[in-house]
């Protein structure tokens, strides 16, 4: 586990070396959406409490929803179906807004990551001497200056995709405990359990595939 936080720290070492700050605002709007998220899915805490005919202002029955209309009160709104249902549309409209920003300045960050690439590379490739050039295996250079770029910008781009799930999921942990920690720490001693049991199937399975394979 260590080995693999410290490879998945260099990745992100060396993306921040390209990119600068960009990688910290990527960081920051993916934050951004998985708060939005997470609001606009608690709000569905006092929607289904109102739709059964519960009265919410006087709720001390549910840990959860009292958590939700706590916080809706200070923000001074009063708890019925028009105040739950206009908070849900906002929620989820800022996080519709945030999440476009954050896939146009993704896109753009890829670009920007490309380019700067490329040109470091043409840049590495004027400065090589004419005899190492001549020398080289000019196939393994075109190479290099297309397919392999290639393969680095879709690594960033899997990476990014990668850090924005992980963000989400952390979001989504913290509501859960925020919302009901006893429940959520059972959902997550049983995730914990089937994904300690599956993963155990999957090395076995693929070990087992490897030696049909390999005859």
């Amino acid at each position: 586990m260590q080995t693999t936080l410290k490879k998945r720290i260099h990745y992100f070492n060396f993306f921040k070396k390209y990119l600068k700050e960009k990688v910290f605002f990527v960081v920051v709007l993916n934050i951004l959406v998985g708060l939005l998220d997470g609001l606009g899915l608690s709000m569905f805490l006092p929607l289904l409490y109102i739709v059964a005919g519960q009265n919410l202002s006087n709720n001390a029955g549910n840990a959860s929803a009292e958590e939700v209309t706590t916080w809706v009160k200070h923000l001074g709104f009063k708890i019925d179906l028009q105040t739950v249902l206009v908070l849900l549309v906002v929620f989820f409209a800022l996080k519709g807004v945030a999440y476009y920003l954050k896939g146009a300045y993704q896109v753009a960050t890829q670009q920007y990551f490309i380019k700067k690439i490329r040109l470091s590379s043409i840049q590495s490739l004027n400065e090589t001497s004419y005899e190492y050039f001549a020398s080289c295996d000019q196939g393994k250079i075109h190479n290099m200056l297309t397919a392999e770029i290639d393969k680095v910008a879709r690594a960033c781009q899997s990476y990014f995709l990668a850090f924005q799930h992980l963000i989400l999921v952390l979001v989504y942990i913290a509501f859960a405990f925020f919302l009901n920690w006893k429940f959520a720490c059972m959902v997550c001693v049983g995730g914990l359990l089937v994904d300690f049991v599956y993963g155990r199937i999957y090395r076995k399975t693929k070990s087992i595939s490897r030696q049909i394979t390999d005859g």
